[in-house]
């Protein structure tokens, strides 16, 4: 690409995996395809490029529990290797089937692997011992100051609900919950058009960047 075209931008990405000895099928969400996947990650740091890598893409044959475990456990694996794109969203059956439910709820397994990995900071702000001491034992942190401003700063679903439900109320699964969402989405989301001779300047990049 460099030696085509010089300057233009590159990004490193790979998704590896292996195969199932008893059939010669493609193998994804697997323990192997993770390790893999951490392997090209390095790869693409010891090149110096953007790694984009498969971070999510579960073998399992239908969205849900076996699909959510094998994109969170992949999910974790290439953000604690360093990989800064990851793609397969919503996609089960060894990327043959694009699920809006499983898109969803990989959507939540994402955010939390990125807040995860931005880490915490340990400073005299965030340690707040002179609010600590203030409250005292028995005291409500919620209605200070510090606490209200850094309320913010954690992550919150918008999928599921953290809460006890009422006698009335009853716990919904979470399929049923990526359903109504999805549906909403679609039912309500306008998308925002690109701002006038914005496309005219992409197609131009893209032409002048093409390789082909």
């Amino acid at each position: 690409v460099e030696a085509h075209s010089p300057g233009a931008p590159v990004l490193y990405g790979s998704v590896l995996s292996s195969i199932d000895p008893m059939t010669g099928s493609y193998v994804s969400g697997s323990p192997e395809s993770l390790l893999l996947c951490a392997g090209s990650v390095e790869m693409g740091k010891y090149c110096g490029f953007p790694i984009s890598t498969g971070g999510f893409g579960a073998g399992a044959k239908f969205p849900g529990s076996q699909a959510s475990i094998e994109n969170a456990m992949s999910s974790c694996t290439c953000g604690l290797v360093g990989g800064e794109v990851v793609n397969g969203l919503g996609v089960v059956d060894f990327s043959a089937l694009l699920s809006y439910e499983q898109l969803m709820i990989d959507h939540e397994i994402a955010g939390m692997t990125v807040r995860t990995y931005q880490g915490m900071d340990v400073t005299d702000e965030s340690l707040a011992v002179d609010v600590i001491k203030t409250v005292g034992i028995g005291g409500s942190f919620l209605a200070q100051r510090h606490t209200l401003k850094h309320l913010g700063e954690l992550y919150r679903s918008l999928l599921w609900k953290d809460y006890i439900p009422g006698p009335n109320q009853t716990i919904s699964d979470v399929m049923d919950l990526a359903k109504n969402k999805y549906q909403w989405i679609l039912d309500n989301h306008m998308p925002e058009p690109l701002e006038s001779g914005l496309k005219s300047e992409l197609d131009r990049l893209v032409h002048e960047h093409s390789v082909g």
